[in-house]
C-alpha cells in the first residue's frame, strides 16, 4: 500500500477518532441530565417510564460509539506498528477496496465472511 493511500486511512480514522470523542461526550452529557430528571420527584409514572426507556437507548448509543472508537483507535495502533493492511485472522492483505470503505477494518473480506457466518450460526 503506498504511503498516500496510508496517509489518507489516517487521517479518515483520525477525524473519526475526533468525531466519536465528541459523540461518545455528548452521549454521556444527555445521560447525566437523564440522570438528574430521574432524580426528580415530579416524574413518575409513565413518564418515570419513558425516561428509562430513553436512558437505555442512549447508553445503547453510547456503547456503540464507544466500540467504534476502540476500533478506530486499534487501527490507528496497526498503523502506528506498520501492521494496517494485513488481516489479522490470516495474514493476507485486507484489500485497498475494503480499507477505503471501511478503514477500521481488521479482517479481509473472505476471514470477515467466515466469522459473520460463524456469528449467525450457519
Amino acid at each position: 500500500m503506498d504511503a498516500a493511500l496510508l496517509n489518507t486511512l489516517r487521517q479518515r480514522l483520525s477525524e473519526r477518532e475526533a468525531r466519536l470523542r465528541d459523540e461518545i461526550r455528548e452521549h454521556r452529557e444527555r445521560l447525566l441530565e437523564a440522570d438528574a430528571a430521574d432524580n426528580n420527584s415530579f416524574i413518575a409514572g409513565n413518564e418515570g417510564a419513558m425516561a428509562d426507556a430513553g436512558d437505555a437507548l442512549e447508553i445503547a448509543r453510547l456503547a456503540h460509539a464507544q466500540h467504534e472508537l476502540d476500533l478506530v483507535a486499534q487501527a490507528l495502533l496497526r498503523l502506528d506498528a506498520g501492521r494496517y493492511g494485513a488481516c489479522q485472522r490470516c495474514g493476507r492483505p485486507v484489500g485497498e477496496a475494503r480499507l477505503r470503505a471501511s478503514p477500521e477494518a481488521r479482517l479481509c473480506l473472505a476471514c470477515q465472511q467466515l466469522v459473520d457466518r460463524v456469528r449467525s450460526g450457519r
